[in-house]
């Protein structure tokens, strides 16, 4: 992953497109604010064994509830 990273970094800003490579973070960063959004439930207040229980149900993350 660093790899394409740099390597696309590199090439847009070489290009003249410094831009170019915000916008590619900016995707990036709002990409993983979604993902994390949807897939990192909230577990305050909730006990480990509850947690363990959850997933061993295959249920899905949004559904971790008190």
């Amino acid at each position: 992953y660093d790899v394409a990273t740099n390597s696309f970094t590199m090439h847009t800003v070489n290009n003249g497109n410094p831009a170019g490579a915000f916008w590619f973070y900016a995707f990036i960063g709002i990409a993983g604010l979604v993902w994390g959004y949807y897939f990192l439930p909230e577990t305050k207040g909730i006990s480990l064994e509850k947690i363990e229980e959850h997933w061993r149900q295959g249920k899905r993350p949004r559904d971790l509830k008190e």
